[in-house]
């Protein structure tokens, strides 16, 4: 009996008889095979009660009827398996995966392999051997499974990149994340081709810069504030209403001995707390330690050896050295001098000049004093 060279159906002989057998036997097998539907392709055990038309891949180590039959599908029909053998590239649907799966290489797989190590991909648009991955969407949403996401982008060396580049009309406008290095960096460009450095995080060192000529702006939202803090303390805040405060009080300087500002401007002076109720008075200074310390410290005139930012003009003040001995020549120690480092005797020495304003007062005092004496004993001497 000749075949067709595909689904080997019987073909029709010249002068036949009973050529009905043979056409039923080539329908029956069409019925099988056409819009193929398994019911499995992994149970071995023929079922007990098949239903007329249902089919089966066989599989290997498979029983009863089917124990010779391995790769080949049965199917039941007018109460008895039939067998048909598939061939390269045949197509099912497979019930019991819920999935199209083709024969291949003498197997049944997916006809859809998984998406796994896969060259290209493009998602409404076209990828290409550059941009592997292309997708075009109003919106992309990465999800989470049952708690947190992270989106991870991996470089191979220091010098290599891995950033996030947003683009206007395809040109570059801002980039963000390891560019060239591993400080985290966010970058700004004008045209695409200009780039400029507008913050830079490493584990070490935080900093922000302005672009070409602009200003740099710390702004807070109206409603919180600036701060700033270091080793995970904040010490300094931009408050919500602009003013620049310590956030801990008499703890915070500003600059140091070491590191001076050259000049302060301000509308009006440096106010102090002086409120009796916070302070516990001691006593009241002597008129003759104040005359003492006037006598024992002379004013200088005098250049700073490392003003390298200023115009190199005399100024006028005081020596550390001569005011702390004049402290020691009258038993006196308060705060108009110490040592930067307490414990160091050998570190700089500072003064705070406005705590010699009640020593002149004191000192203004005793003179008037002894003024209005010797004004009373020229009167008397006058009318004598």
């Amino acid at each position: 009996m000749s075949l067709s060279p595909r689904l080997q159906l019987p073909y029709l002989a010249a002068g036949q008889a009973q050529k009905h057998v043979t056409l039923n036997e080539a329908l029956l097998a069409l019925d099988a095979v056409c819009q193929l539907v398994l019911k499995s392709t992994t149970i071995t055990a023929p079922p007990a009660m098949p239903a007329e038309g249902d089919c089966h891949a066989v599989p290997a180590g498979a029983s009863g009827a089917w124990t010779t039959k391995t790769g080949q599908i049965a199917g039941w029909f007018d109460g008895g398996w039939r067998f048909f053998t598939p061939r390269e590239g045949w197509l099912a649907w497979v019930a019991d995966a819920n999935a199209v799966m083709a024969f291949r290489a003498g197997i049944w797989q997916a006809a859809v392999p998984a998406l796994q190590n896969l060259v290209l991909l493009g998602i409404g648009t076209t990828a290409d051997a550059t941009t592997r991955l292309a997708v075009t969407s109003a919106i992309t949403r990465f999800d989470q499974e049952g708690g947190s996401h992270r989106v991870v982008v991996n470089k191979a060396a220091l010098a290599n990149t891995a950033s996030l580049l947003f683009q206007t009309g395809y040109s570059g406008r801002a980039e963000f994340g390891l560019t060239g290095s591993d400080a985290f960096q966010v970058k700004v460009s004008a045209d695409g081709n200009a780039w400029h450095d507008a913050l830079s995080a490493s584990p070490t060192q935080v900093t922000l810069q302005s672009v070409t000529s602009g200003n740099l702006r710390l702004m807070s939202n109206g409603t919180g504030s600036v701060r700033l803090g270091t080793g995970g303390t904040e010490r300094i805040a931009l408050d919500s209403t602009g003013h620049l405060v310590p956030l801990a009080d008499n703890v915070s300087r500003l600059g140091g001995s070491g590191a001076r500002f050259q000049a302060v401007w301000a509308a009006t002076g440096t106010i102090q707390t002086s409120d009796q109720r916070e302070k516990t008075v001691e006593t009241r200074f002597a008129e003759a330690n104040a005359l003492a310390l006037l006598d024992a410290v002379s004013p200088v005139l005098f250049r700073w050896k490392r003003d390298a930012t200023g115009d190199g003009r005399l100024q006028a003040g005081f020596l550390a050295q001569e005011i702390k001995a004049a402290l020691d020549g009258v038993g006196l120690d308060f705060g108009v001098w110490g040592l930067e480092e307490p414990t160091e005797p050998e570190s700089r020495q500072w003064l705070r000049p406005d705590q010699l304003i009640p020593v002149l007062w004191a000192a203004l005092q005793a003179m008037r004093a002894e003024l209005q004496q010797v004004k009373a004993r020229l009167e008397v001497a006058s009318h004598a």
